[in-house]
């Protein structure tokens, strides 16, 4: 009976045994996919760093590209100056070359020069000239100088005698001219020829140049041609009369 006993207890057992593997196994394979099987828990320490792995091989290098250049900076402060180095010697002085041949430049130059002071002389023997003719009689009018030696010739004879001195005769080419001419001829009490003419064309009265006469003074009526008269003498009222040419009148040059 013991023994039966013993055997209902092992039985019973074994059954509740299998009935908990049973039940576990449901809980874990289909249970908790439906059941909440609990709240997680927190994590843990991290672990320990493992082992350094070994050393892989060198890579392939990739396609170097370069950019561009970028701006240039900013310049740096300036460096400090070097030392001045000590003087050279001057060597000793090399023998005169031969003077070289005048340039047309450097002729011109001295021509030029010379010119400018052969002026310079003839303008001071004229100022001189100028005076000393003035002290002896002689008038002044603008840029002309009236001289006379007091002489009579005919018209010809006149023209010649002013040329040889450098002159001419006696023209009045405007009222005060003519005054100063007036003046000279009061003087000598003689009438004064004029250098002016009409030989080659009558009527057309001109300068010893061939230039046609502008100022003229003629007296009334004059000029008439009366015995063929080509050329004029200048009158005490500073009037104009035309005469021959063979006439004998005071002769007067300009300067």
């Amino acid at each position: 009976m013991y023994a039966l006993q013993l055997l209902k207890v092992l039985v019973v057992g074994a059954s509740l045994a299998w009935a908990t593997v049973s039940e576990t196994n449901r809980c874990e394979t289909s249970t908790c996919t439906v059941m909440a099987c609990g709240s997680p828990g927190l994590n843990g320490l991290p672990g320990r760093d493992g082992k350094d792995g070994a050393k892989g091989e060198k890579g392939d290098p990739g396609v170097e590209v370069r950019g561009q250049q970028g701006p240039p900076g900013k310049a740096g402060p300036p460096g400090i100056p070097g030392m001045q180095g000590t003087p050279g010697i001057m060597g000793p002085s090399g023998q005169k070359g031969q003077k070289g041949e005048a340039t047309a430049i450097d002729t011109i130059q001295t021509q030029v020069a010379t010119l400018e002071k052969t002026i310079q002389t003839l303008q001071e023997e004229l100022r001189k000239t100028k005076t000393l003719l003035l002290l002896q009689g002689a008038v002044s009018v603008g840029e002309k100088i009236f001289v006379s030696t007091g002489q009579q010739n005919t018209f010809s004879g006149g023209r010649d005698l002013c040329a040889h001195a450098g002159g001419a005769l006696a023209s009045s080419r405007n009222a005060a001219e003519n005054r100063a001419l007036t003046e000279i001829m009061k003087k000598n009490s003689k009438h004064a020829f004029l250098g002016i003419n009409d030989i080659q064309t009558e009527g057309k009265f001109v300068n010893l140049n061939g230039a046609p006469v502008g100022y003229t003074n003629w007296k009334q009526g004059e000029p008439n041609n009366l015995n063929n008269e080509d050329c004029v003498i200048l009158l005490e009222d500073q009037l104009w009369n035309d005469v021959p040419c063979e006439h004998k009148s005071l002769i007067i040059c300009e300067v």
